[in-house]
């Protein structure tokens, strides 16, 4: 129990930090890149804040499987990208952020948010492994 907990915790904690302030920022990037005037507002920064954790804290859960049963060095990449996929497939917001821009500005924002994801990954990862075993 203590190591879902703190998986959880690490997973939510990146997730707030990378995914979702990261996120938040890499969503006025597309806005610009799109040639669209960034909007801000306090709800929709939380609920990117929110998203980013329980995005995260279940990620973290799932990084117990991966750390059980998968290579070690690639733990952190597997998973960021297996949250990459989730997001996208899970996401309303995120497939409406990229989809109104051209197909070359599009698969820069993606790329960007891949890369995100993996951050995210990573940095859970190495969280998670400092606080629970697997």
């Amino acid at each position: 129990m203590r190591r879902l907990l703190r998986a959880g915790a690490a997973g939510a904690t990146a997730g707030v930090l990378i995914l979702g302030i990261g996120g938040r920022l890499l969503m006025r990037l597309t806005a610009l890149i799109a040639g669209r005037a960034p909007g801000f507002s306090w709800g929709g920064s939380l609920e990117v804040l929110a998203a980013g954790a329980l995005f995260g804290g279940a990620g973290g859960l799932a990084w117990l499987a991966l750390a059980r049963f998968g290579p070690r060095r690639f733990t952190g990449l597997a998973l960021g990208t297996t949250a990459f996929a989730a997001i996208e497939l899970l996401s309303d917001a995120a497939r409406g952020a990229a989809g109104g821009l051209a197909p070359g500005p599009r698969a820069f924002a993606l790329a960007l948010f891949l890369a995100l994801c993996i951050g995210w990954g990573l940095a859970t990862d190495a969280l998670a492994r400092r606080g629970a075993s697997p």
